[in-house]
């Protein structure tokens, strides 16, 4: 019965240390501006687009944020949104 209960706090112990770590990360997360040219107009929900073109490029680990979107030339978009900086 002791082990039970050791074996309880030990793993408490880590579920609390990870999420501490985890919010501790994310307040050192730095953000960067980023653009890129994607064929196709903006659109309906031109953000959302945006978004979603980032995502497709850089993965979910960008974490793209504030996306804005601008017709630019023939059948192509300009996209803004902020990324996490890569050091």
């Amino acid at each position: 019965m002791k082990k039970n209960y050791i074996a309880l706090f030990l793993s408490q112990r880590k579920v609390i240390c990870f999420f501490f770590n985890a919010f501790k990360c994310a307040a050192e997360i730095t953000w960067c501006p980023k653009q890129e040219i994607f064929p196709g107009p903006c659109g309906g929900n031109p953000g959302q687009q945006c978004l979603l073109d980032f995502l497709g490029k850089y993965g979910a680990a960008g974490m793209p944020k504030n996306c804005q979107c601008q017709n630019s030339g023939p059948n192509q978009r300009l996209c803004k949104c902020d990324v996490v900086c890569q050091n």
